[in-house]
């Protein structure tokens, strides 16, 4: 763990005026989520998910993002190996963008991606509800 702490910190000297790196440790009543059955809707870590960890660089350009993402992806990494989930869980609005599999968001049965394919293909077909995480696209839904 306090080589984790030191990392951030390191990161946050090295580029001091250019980028922030940051770590937030987040907890929340989970009462009204697991009083639903887990099959009840397409919420996918109902019974699985106490805390949450939130991983980001922010910066003024992205003369360096490459370098950000591969620090924050080992991190994440990292975090997957020693989490006792055995892959990563993530609450949807901590995606990573490209990186993640849309499972680690929607989860890993197949019948959640699907139902989600189908409800964007009815719901939502020019990607309004994108935001910013991977879209569950089908065959049948390419937007």
């Amino acid at each position: 763990m306090r080589s984790f702490f030191d990392g951030w910190k390191q990161m946050n000297e090295k580029y001091d005026g250019h980028a922030i790196f940051s770590v937030m440790f987040e907890s929340f009543p989970q009462q009204g989520v697991r009083a639903k059955k887990d099959d009840a809707t397409a919420y996918s870590w109902r019974q699985r998910s106490d805390h949450f960890l939130m991983m980001e660089a922010g910066s003024k350009d992205h003369a360096n993002a490459e370098i950000y993402d591969e620090f924050l992806s080992q991190h994440q990494d990292a975090w997957i190996k020693s989490s006792g989930y055995g892959r990563l869980q993530q609450y949807i609005n901590y995606g990573h963008g490209s990186k993640d599999p849309p499972e680690a968001l929607y989860g890993y049965e197949p019948w959640r991606l699907e139902r989600l394919r189908t409800l964007k293909a009815e719901l939502d077909q020019i990607s309004f509800g994108l935001g910013l995480t991977p879209s569950p696209k089908s065959h049948r839904n390419r937007g």
